[in-house]
């Protein structure tokens, strides 16, 4: 049965006056069907625009008909569905189309939302059901007697009878000339077996010695904590007492304050079925919704970045809008951010984390420790720290310490800040100290409820006092009582070691010139260096546009009205700390990166082992949740970890080459694996910014460097 091309088609006028039903009911009586539903068949093709790329579904044709449908309006051929198609949510688009690699689908359609058909002026613009779609492969569960889909069985028939032979026969021999290769690849294998068992043994053994440093590690950790508990349990059982004596604060039950309300949010899960990519379209909606106008990309690699747990390092001018966007995001997210300021004096671990004062007995702490113990006491809200500025001085000096615990992948980092014995003498002077106020407390006649100030002021309890403590008529009772109550004090608040918080992430903000340092190769290995271009050199009204065209794709139809709402993330959704993926020479970005380690990096003289290629693993595994072109995740790679290394003199010779010859040819390769089809903003193009220095070198005797 075919379509019935013989009715006269309704004009739009016509159409509009219709009510939903009795447009059903003519698309139904114009298509010969007869069945409840409108059940469909055809193709999904992906479609690329300059703006988008979408997929939609094609070639159109009712379950029982061969000819291709049309709308029963009168319309442009451009809007009728053999051109327009019938849209699909681009959630469902990727499950089957991306995921699932399903090309050809059956389905119920029905009428679009009104609001949709008015837009484009056709009162029977379709959109597929997402719940009715089966692909191709089960048609055979709809056929029944009144509907033969036999034709389509001829087809599939048609089209393996018609799969060249002597292809198959040049697949088969080139099967088994693979299994010759994967015999010999065997034989090599079982031939290198022994010296594999002696490495085995070897790394065994490395291994027990290090088992034993780790238990010792973890006895010291237990004694410590151990201590500690000891400490803060006499503490709780002296608690009356030492309110009394005024050596800590009375616990003032009716000032505590309830947690605070997180207030109106959206959930990432529920609201956004935990889709990252649709969530950083939210975000940066939200940005722009505060007055921050960032391009898509800034926002999905932060957020990418972000669930890496590395160290994130945005480089750019002065008033770029470093410090912002941390500051912008952690509200997107409903967090906290930080922003250290950095001192050009800054020279040890203590200007960074602080330090003991063994002559004051106090820690010393810092704005950063400060902020690491707030994140630690509010562990359901995502901190930024931003150390601003932070190559005012050397990082190395300051830093080193720290990054090298953030390497810990196998669990939380910790941070020691003072020595464990000082716990246990805490302990013994705070024990000594009670003890004597205690038994001057009870030979007095006022009894044991009498307050310090009430003891110090009674002339005989103070002379004991004095002699028990072994002070002079010229020393301080009150001053050493509140060197005490200080030392109590910064026992329970600062433990000697303090792990890192998992709602923490590390960010640093970089500026170059004349009064600040070049990252070294050290640093530059650990990091991801995000380049920020001047606002002035954006391209504003693209953003904007960019975010009207992310809400009326995807952010409407969640049912999202409000883009001033902070999103709130579970720690596991922000990412948890684990060992980056393994490195495996038979994948493919391992492949390239071997690649471009032995042809160019090693002989340009940039340090590239294993870590920024494992690195570069964990990060592709995060951007796919956003984005997933292999392409654009190849190109910020040689962003954040390759084009910030580039620091040399191009004019040495290595081997047959200069060194600005070879970064010439490596710019050739780039272009090459990136390809020329990549969607993206100029600014961000790896190939465009390692052409742009190569000109600059170029320019300046061949002196490369990426930070000038």
């Amino acid at each position: 049965m075919e379509t019935d091309n013989t009715q006269p088609l309704l004009t739009i006028a016509e159409a509009q006056a219709l009510s939903d039903d009795d447009l059903l009911q003519v698309l139904k009586a114009h298509w010969q069907i007869e069945s409840d539903e409108l059940l469909v068949w055809g193709e999904l093709i992906e479609i690329n625009t300059a703006e988008d790329t979408f997929i939609k579904l094609t070639n159109v044709k009712a379950v029982n008909q061969t000819q291709l449908l049309t709308y029963p309006v009168d319309l442009p051929t451009q809007h009728d569905i053999p051109r327009r198609g019938v849209f699909l949510s681009s959630k469902v688009a990727r499950e089957f189309y991306t995921e699932k690699g399903v090309r050809w689908i059956t389905c119920a359609v029905e009428l679009s939302e009104a609001k949709e058909r008015e837009k484009h002026n056709n009162p029977f613009i379709l959109k597929v059901q997402p719940s009715s779609i089966k692909p191709l492969i089960e048609l055979s569960e709809l056929k029944d007697e009144q509907h033969q889909w036999g034709y389509i069985t001829e087809g599939i028939i048609e089209h393996v009878s018609n799969i060249n032979k002597d292809l198959l026969d040049q697949k088969n021999a080139s099967l088994i000339e693979d299994v010759k290769i994967k015999e010999q690849q065997i034989n090599a294998i079982e031939s290198g077996i022994a010296s594999v068992q002696q490495q085995k043994d070897s790394a065994t053994e490395q291994l027990i010695k290090a088992q034993k440093a780790l238990e010792s590690v973890k006895g010291k950790e237990i004694e410590m904590k151990q201590s500690l508990s000891e400490l803060t349990r006499y503490i709780e059982q002296k608690t009356r007492v030492l309110e009394q004596l005024d050596l800590i604060d009375k616990v003032d039950e009716s000032s505590k304050v309830e947690e605070e309300d997180e207030g109106e949010h959206l959930n990432f899960s529920s609201d956004f079925n935990s889709d990252y990519s649709l969530v950083s379209q939210y975000i940066q909606a939200n940005l722009a919704e505060n007055g921050f106008l960032y391009p898509k990309e800034i926002v999905d690699n932060f957020i990418t970045l972000l669930r890496c747990n590395d160290l994130i390092v945005l480089a750019g001018d002065s008033g770029a809008g470093k410090t912002s966007l941390v500051k912008a995001f952690a509200k997107a997210i409903g967090g906290v951010a930080k922003v250290i300021p950095v001192k050009p004096n800054w020279t040890g671990s203590e200007d960074l984390v602080g330090y003991y004062n063994p002559i004051e007995k106090k820690y010393i702490s810092t704005p950063f420790l400060d902020a690491l113990i707030e994140a630690r006491d509010n562990p359901t809200k995502p901190y930024l720290i931003c150390l601003d500025e932070m190559n005012l001085a050397k990082v190395e000096y300051y830093f080193a310490d720290f990054l090298s615990k953030m390497e810990e992948r196998n669990g939380a980092p910790k941070i020691s800040l003072y020595s464990d014995d000082s716990v246990g003498h805490t302990l013994s002077e705070i024990k000594t100290v009670l003890t004597i106020l205690q038994d001057a407390r009870s030979n007095s006649q006022n009894g044991e409820s009498m307050s310090f100030v009430e003891l110090i002021q009674d002339e005989a309890i103070n002379k004991k006092l004095r002699l028990a403590f072994g002070m002079s008529d010229q020393e301080s009772l009150v001053k050493y009582h509140g060197d005490i109550r200080r030392l109590i004090a910064e026992r329970t608040n600062k433990p000697s070691v303090l792990t890192l918080p998992e709602n923490v992430r590390i960010v640093g903000s970089v500026n170059i010139d004349d009064t600040t340092h070049f990252l070294s190769p050290k640093i530059l290995d650990r990091v991801h260096v995000m380049q920020f271009q001047s606002p002035l050199l954006m391209d504003l009204a693209g953003i904007k546009a960019e975010v009207e065209l992310n809400k009326e794709k995807g952010l409407y139809e969640l049912g999202v009205s409000r883009f001033d709402l902070p999103v709130m993330f579970s720690s596991a959704e922000m990412g948890r700390r684990h060992e980056y993926p393994a490195f495996d020479a038979s994948s493919p970005f391992c492949e390239l990166m071997t690649k471009y380690v032995k042809e160019f990096f090693h002989p340009l003289g940039l340090d590239f082992g294993m870590r920024p290629v494992r690195q570069g693993l964990n990060y592709q595994h995060y951007f796919n949740d956003v984005n997933t072109s292999e392409q654009e995740a190849l190109n910020n790679f040689f962003l954040f970890k390759v084009l910030p290394k580039l620091n040399f003199d191009g004019t040495v010779k290595v081997g047959e080459y200069h060194k600005h010859e070879l970064l010439l040819q490596m710019h050739g390769e780039l272009k090459q694996d990136i390809g020329d089809d990549i969607k993206i903003n100029e600014s961000f193009s790896s190939v465009k910014l390692l052409g742009a220095l190569l000109k600059k070198a170029e320019a300046n005797g061949w002196n490369v460097n990426f930070w000038l």
